[in-house]
């Protein structure tokens, strides 16, 4: 620790645990920060979400699709407040012209991505905060590394002039 009283402690070791507690702290602090994070994404994804509605259109065509995938695009055609629409959209690859499937669409009638449901939201949002505190957990200790390794520089540096004055013709090793 930066306070003991152990005289074999140099000032390089002083600063590293410094530096190494400091880090601790402001990790910790960052932890609610990291919630703060997550839930303004789960806010803002639940905003998103709420403001969409499902419609059940009509596939008009279907797009040729790669045997492999799982999905394909189609066209589809529904209704919106007496409007007849048409968009493209994802299906199932399995899909047929003349069936029906459900869409998505924006307040403006255009249509979206299918927004996650509550489960999908929670975990994206958790994983927004704790991947974030783990980035700004490897930046912090990223510095406490980098100060050890130039405090370690530096403590090796100093080692050398003393063994080159140590082995000097008028140094001690010499006698």
């Amino acid at each position: 620790m930066p306070w003991s009283s152990n005289p074999l402690l140099r000032r390089g070791d002083r600063m590293v645990a410094t530096v190494g507690l400091v880090t601790a702290v402001v990790a910790l602090l960052a932890v609610p920060l990291a919630v703060l994070v997550g839930c303004s994404t789960y806010g803002q994804v639940s905003a998103r979400a709420a403001s969409t509605t499902p419609v059940t259109a009509r596939v008009v065509d279907v797009l040729p699709a790669d045997p492999t995938a799982l999905d394909t695009g189609a066209t589809v055609r529904w209704m919106d407040d007496g409007v007849a629409r048409t968009d493209t959209t994802s299906v199932p690859s399995t899909t047929r012209a003349g069936t029906t499937t459900r869409i998505w669409t924006d307040s403006s009638g255009n249509v979206v991505p299918q927004p996650p449901d509550r489960f999908g939201r929670v975990a994206g949002a958790a994983a927004v905060g704790v991947f974030g505190w783990l980035t700004i957990a490897a930046l912090l200790l990223a510095g406490v590394r980098l100060v050890g390794l130039g405090v370690a520089r530096r403590h090796a540096d100093r080692w050398d002039v003393e063994w080159r004055q140590a082995s000097a013709a008028d140094g001690w090793a010499s006698h």
